[in-house]
């Protein structure tokens, strides 16, 4: 199964390929700027997945789950 960050990073490499590819000026900007919204997607999962433990919990910034008030 591919990561969903690596489809994300996949996306957006299809619209720099499509955008290499066309002649319309306004489609290449249009495409370029969707390959940078599906990589901030990518990293925003990255970071997301970075921040959780192996059971899905959210992982503090010391490396240990928060006080169980704070997390919901």
């Amino acid at each position: 199964m591919t990561h969903p960050s690596r489809t994300y990073e996949n996306y957006a490499e299809s619209c720099l390929d499509i955008a290499a590819q066309t002649a319309d000026r306004g489609a290449r900007l249009l495409l370029r700027e969707m390959a940078a919204e599906w990589l901030k997607v990518s990293n925003s999962d990255w970071a997301l997945r970075r921040n959780q433990s192996s059971d899905g919990h959210a992982i503090g910034p010391d490396g240990h789950a928060p006080p169980p008030e704070l997390s919901s």
